[in-house]
C-alpha cells in the first residue's frame, strides 16, 4: 500500500533542489488518518494568484520558482481500501511579478489515478489560452470611447470564439505506438517521485529555452 506521508516527505526533500530560495513545502489541509490526505504547496517566497480550474476561479498562494515563474501544487491521497490508494496530483505554472495578482496561468500537469476514470489520459497536460492577449484586448476595449460600442461589442464577441482548450486533456505518456492505451495509474511512491523530478526538470528547461527567443 502507498504511504502518503512518506511520499510527501520525499517530494519535499527533492524539491529543495528546485526551490533553493523559497523553502518549498507541502502543507496538509485535510487529513483523515488511513483514509484521506490532502497537501498544498507553500513557501517562504509566495504571492497571490488566481487559479482557473474546471470553470471556477479561486485565489491561491503560489510559490516563487525562478525568474517570474511560480508554482501551485496540490496532492491528495484517498485510500479506498487496504490495497487501493487513489492519488490526484496537480501542478500549475504561472508567470508574473510578485505584485501581479492576476498572473498569467500557463499550463498545468496532472496525474489522476482514480479507478473510475475511463476517458481522460493519465498523466496529462492542460494548456491555457494566451492570457496576455486577452488582457490586452480587455484594456484596449476599456480605453475606447463610449460611443464606439459597436467596435467594443465586436472585440468581446471575438474573445469568446473557438473552443476552450483548458477543458482538453493532452496525454503526457501515451503508448499509442504500442497500442497500450493512455491511462496509467501510480503503482508505487518511487514512480510518482521519479515522475515529479522529471516533470520539474523538463518544464524548467523548456521555460528557460522559451525565454531565449
Amino acid at each position: 500500500m502507498l504511504n502518503p506521508i512518506s511520499i510527501i516527505t520525499e517530494i519535499c526533500n527533492v524539491s529543495k533542489n528546485y526551490f533553493p530560495d523559497s523553502s518549498f513545502h507541502l502543507t496538509p489541509i485535510n487529513i483523515i488518518q488511513n483514509k484521506f490526505y490532502k497537501y498544498y504547496s507553500t513557501g517562504g517566497d509566495s504571492s497571490k494568484a488566481i487559479n482557473n480550474k474546471k470553470n471556477t476561479l479561486e485565489e491561491i498562494n503560489v510559490v516563487k520558482w525562478f525568474d517570474d515563474f511560480w508554482i501551485y501544487m496540490v496532492i491528495t491521497f484517498n485510500q479506498a481500501d487496504k490495497k487501493t490508494t487513489n492519488i490526484f496530483f496537480t501542478l500549475s505554472v504561472f508567470e508574473g511579478s510578485s505584485q501581479d495578482k492576476i498572473k498569467n496561468q500557463l499550463f498545468r500537469a496532472e496525474w489522476d489515478t482514480y479507478n473510475d476514470n475511463r476517458f481522460h489520459p493519465q498523466p496529462h497536460w492542460h494548456f491555457y489560452s494566451n492570457g496576455r492577449l486577452e488582457n490586452l484586448v480587455k484594456e484596449f476595449s476599456e480605453l475606447l470611447k463610449e460611443e464606439e460600442t459597436g467596435f467594443i461589442d465586436l472585440i468581446n464577441e471575438e474573445k469568446f470564439k473557438g473552443i476552450d482548450i483548458n477543458k482538453m486533456h493532452f496525454a503526457m505518456s501515451a503508448h499509442w505506438d504500442k497500442e497500450n492505451g493512455h491511462i496509467h495509474g501510480i503503482t508505487d511512491g518511487n514512480e510518482l517521485l521519479n515522475w515529479y523530478k522529471g516533470l520539474m526538470s523538463h518544464i524548467k528547461f523548456q521555460l528557460e529555452h522559451a525565454q531565449l527567443f
